[in-house]
């Protein structure tokens, strides 16, 4: 699944169909309890796992995101933005499809 955002020159894709072992990982790493990390570093270090084919001058490499010394608050956007992008992705997976 492709997610762009023209506002941060930002594209990525999300796995389309994680497994069950990508998914169980995914709300593990939501759920540590690190009372050290917030909510969005949280979401952030769960969503790395299923991004691929990233796109983004102003962080071109996402795994090295040192978000203790990064100060652009660009970066911020990126960061809530990448990571409630993965968040409902995985969210609608669990929706029951209606039948016409």
């Amino acid at each position: 699944m492709k997610i762009e955002n023209d506002g941060l020159i930002l594209s990525f894709e999300i796995v389309e169909h994680p497994t069950v072992r990508q998914q169980l990982k995914y709300r593990s790493d939501l759920v540590k309890s690190d009372t050290d990390n917030d909510l969005f570093s949280q979401h952030w270090a769960a969503a790395l796992p299923l991004i691929s084919k990233w796109e983004c001058a102003l962080l071109p490499d996402p795994t090295e995101l040192d978000i203790d010394n990064e100060t652009n608050p660009q970066v911020a956007n990126l960061v809530e933005f990448v990571s409630m992008s993965v968040f409902n992705h995985i969210q609608k997976l669990d929706a029951i499809e209606k039948k016409a």
